[in-house]
């Protein structure tokens, strides 16, 4: 049997490492449901030609950036500072001036107990709401995967889910 990777079980998100790699001790949040979504753009490819000829003699391939969004319902005060910017208190809000995004790890682990690991993206968040009756606010995070800062570490990762004792 193969392996799969399906749902979003965990979210953590948290500070980059010392020297641009994997954070550690990130804090959990709850995706709203069917919101979180990692995709790779398509590559761009370009075809240089001989004059008058029908086939490229070389094709230049520039890979497409890996995006990642998600949205949370959990509109408390630290959440709309942490993801949108601002001021947060105990239970008060206050939207910032300024462009607002944030460099962070992120994990997502799967109900297959499988953890993709992102040591360094840049989140920008944006409020969304209907304000009826029936649609709930939401925080929606826009997400790019950046090469992380260490050597050795890699932009993108799987591994299995590591137990917690």
């Amino acid at each position: 049997m193969g392996k799969y990777s399906i749902g979003a079980k965990k979210l953590r998100i948290g500070d980059v490492g010392a020297a641009g790699i994997m954070g550690t001790g990130l804090t959990a949040y709850k995706p709203y449901k069917g919101t979180v979504n990692l995709t790779e753009e398509d590559p761009t490819n370009t075809p240089h030609h001989a004059e008058n000829a029908r086939y490229p003699d070389v094709v230049v391939t520039e890979n497409g950036a890996t995006n990642f969004n998600f949205e949370i319902h959990d509109m408390s005060a630290a959440n709309l500072a942490k993801f949108v910017g601002g001021e947060a208190s105990t239970d008060t809000w206050t939207s910032g001036t300024d462009h607002f995004q944030i460099e962070q790890s992120v994990e997502i682990d799967t109900i297959f107990e499988e953890t993709w690991q992102i040591p360094r993206m840049m989140l920008t968040g944006t409020i969304t709401w209907a304000a009826n009756r029936t649609d709930i606010a939401r925080i929606k995070v826009s997400g790019m995967v950046l090469q992380p800062e260490g050597d050795s570490t890699l932009p993108l990762k799987k591994i299995p889910t590591p137990t917690t004792p």
